[in-house]
């Protein structure tokens, strides 16, 4: 078989996408927006640009699932998440597994060229390796690579397994991956916020509240609010995370998503 056709774009903007649960339940851990499975050398795929802009996700598992140590490389030159909303999908019947956001965890997964994830947020994924997965020594990792993950808010994650984390565990890594991460805010979390392994890790202007309970040991620096969940969002428990504070630096600098930053009322 001969290599297939470069791919120029695979862009979902303005819709949102959410696994439709039937009477029964969900379908379980395998509902994807993106599947690449395994597949043999010489069966190379290069997608040039993969996006999702403007569009809430709720989904039990990944929007780009890579799971499958291929021999075959699949390579994607630019990734893109940006002003989304995404949650799981807590049937814990059905959906015994997540997995991460973007999950191209093994060889065979050439996406960690130019990859931003930005303007978002992330929660109520209980058992989720987070936005990244856990990557393994296999990944190819290109000396010139570029990742970032800039305001965006995390609440809620990794509930039952705190060996999880909300961004990623890169400890595994073989070739060290550039990772940028700034301006987030997170929120309730039993996992880390991320273990970053020999990652050349660039982090500034991250913060939590004090319900984040991994602060310290976390993975990255962040600084102390010094209020509760409940004192700095309107209502988290209801996945509302609008920043009542307005003292609060991340108010006045707008840090974390923007979509909860709003015009002070008088």
């Amino acid at each position: 078989m001969n290599n297939i056709p470069e791919i120029e774009y695979f862009v979902v903007e303005n819709v949102n996408v959410k696994e439709p649960v039937v009477a029964g339940g969900s379908g379980g851990s395998k509902t994807r927006l993106l599947n690449i499975g395994k597949h043999d050398a010489g069966t190379d795929i290069t997608i040039d640009r993969f996006e999702i802009r403007n569009s809430d996700v709720i989904l039990p598992s990944s929007v780009l699932m890579m799971n499958d140590a291929s021999d075959g490389m699949t390579t994607i030159n630019h990734i893109r998440i940006d002003n989304c909303r995404v949650t799981g999908v807590n049937d814990t019947k059905y959906v015994t597994k997540q997995f991460g956001f973007i999950h191209a965890i093994n060889k065979g997964s050439n996406v960690w060229n130019d990859v931003s994830v930005s303007n978002s947020t992330f929660y109520e994924f209980y058992i989720s390796p987070g936005v990244f997965g856990a990557l393994t020594a296999g990944v190819p990792v290109a000396a010139d690579s570029k990742v970032s993950i800039s305001n965006c808010t995390f609440y809620n994650w990794a509930t039952s397994k705190a060996a999880y984390t909300a961004i990623g565990n890169f400890s595994k890594l073989s070739t060290p991956l550039s990772l940028s991460v700034s301006g987030c805010v997170f929120g309730y979390s039993a996992g880390k916020a991320l273990d970053p392994g020999a990652c050349n890790l660039t982090a500034k202007n991250n913060y939590c509240t004090t319900d984040f309970e991994q602060a310290s040991g976390t993975g990255l620096s962040l600084i102390d609010l010094g209020l509760s969940d409940s004192s700095f969002f309107r209502n988290a428990k209801e996945n509302d995370f609008t920043v009542i504070d307005f003292e609060s630096v991340v108010y006045t600098q707008e840090y974390g998503d923007p979509h909860w930053i709003t015009v002070q009322e008088y």
